[in-house]
């Protein structure tokens, strides 16, 4: 085999040990009373409602669609209930 820098690193791999670092500072929990954490919620709950539609200014399902559906329904129903019918009855 030749000896080259490809081969030496196989050969001899670097251990990948090294020295473990701490952070800096740990998460400490903030305890709020019931008071401080509704007032917050309720703070976040309105920014939110006020970014996003409300369920009144979304559109409204079109009219071609509502009969689309309402006709295959009672196709649907009157077809299925004819076959459901002559199976009940034999």
């Amino acid at each position: 085999m030749i000896e080259n820098s490809a081969n030496l690193q196989m050969k001899n791999p670097e251990l990948n040990v090294g020295v473990l670092t701490p952070p800096n500072s740990f998460h400490k929990p903030v305890l709020y009373s019931d008071k401080e954490a509704s007032d917050s919620f309720e703070k976040m709950d309105k920014d939110v409602r006020k970014n996003s539609k409300t369920f009144e200014k979304q559109k409204k399902t079109p009219i071609a669609i509502k009969l689309l559906y309402w006709t295959g329904g009672i196709a649907a129903t009157i077809f299925g209930g004819k076959k459901f019918y002559a199976v009940w009855k034999k």
